[in-house]
């Protein structure tokens, strides 16, 4: 059933109709949560409500509900889907401010948005390993806080796209951040590594998944600066977020990554198939 939480109302998704005079229209001025659902169930949800929370409390936009009215959301959402495996997109934007100033109106109410769209979760030999190209990123310095306005994000892919590549990876004073909408982890000798949280990436939740399940299989995993040469001899590459859970990568720059380690040995397949367990996915 195609259908969208708009504003307190259960509507058919080609009647949601959301103001022009909307910030999260006119300024991009909102925050968002991408949760992914298997077997009815939200992968994760507290730790997206708990990031959904601190996003509004940075960007100072009122939340228009309870967490637990919101979790309540949630859950209604995939009961009047009827879809067992789902992508859910939730938004707060700031609400409706006319006319157009940057400067904010007090009393104005946030908008809020909540589509559910259909996902097949694939099995590891369905996967495709990626190719990525680095770049210089030039993203605001709070890509910490999950926004709307991902304009930069997404020059930054189609940039990759018209060069042949999948995605970016963005170089930030030599140092790896992350790609343009998803975490990266290297594999060095045995050795997991993930760059240490800072104010210039989001800090996926599938991210902490994956640290999370490194230390539950005893495999060593190192949050830390990682430098752009660093690339191009790791043992395995991998992209990280909720929409796609692992993705492998066996290039970068015309650079192949991987060769001695092919994915059905590799960690990646070890970790994806971890992944998919914590999920409630049988592998």
């Amino acid at each position: 059933m195609d259908i969208v939480f708009l504003n307190g109302k259960w509507l058919d998704k080609d009647t949601a109709v959301v103001s022009v005079f909307d910030r999260g229209f006119m300024f991009g001025d909102s925050v968002y949560e991408v949760m992914a659902v298997y077997n009815r169930r939200i992968h994760e949800k507290e730790a997206h409500l708990s990031r959904l929370e601190r996003s509004l409390l940075s960007t100072k936009i009122k939340s228009p509900y309870s967490r637990k009215k919101l979790s309540s959301l949630l859950e209604q959402m995939i009961e009047k889907s009827g879809i067992s495996n789902s992508i859910i997109y939730l938004q707060v934007s700031r609400g409706v401010q006319f006319p157009r100033d940057h400067k904010i109106e007090l009393g104005t109410e946030p908008t809020i948005l909540i589509t559910l769209m259909e996902k097949k979760f694939l099995e590891w030999t369905e996967i495709e390993p990626l190719s990525l190209i680095t770049q210089a990123d030039f993203r605001w310095a709070r890509g910490d806080i999950k926004v709307s306005s991902l304009i930069a994000n997404v020059m930054l892919r189609n940039e990759a796209v018209s060069k042949g590549y999948d995605d970016s990876i963005l170089i930030r004073n030599e140092r790896v951040i992350e790609a343009t909408s998803a975490n990266i982890f290297l594999v060095k000798d045995g050795a997991v590594y993930t760059p240490q949280k800072s104010r210039f990436f989001l800090h996926g939740i599938t991210r902490q998944t994956v640290l999370r399940l490194c230390e539950e299989i005893d495999l060593e995993a190192v949050e830390r600066d990682i430098f752009k040469d660093e690339i191009f001899t790791a043992d395995e590459i991998w992209l990280s977020s909720t929409g796609n859970i692992l993705r492998p990568v066996r290039k970068v720059d015309d650079h192949l990554i991987g060769k001695k380690y092919p994915l059905e040995k590799s960690h990646w397949r070890k970790l994806y198939q971890q992944y998919c367990l914590d999920l409630g996915k049988a592998v």
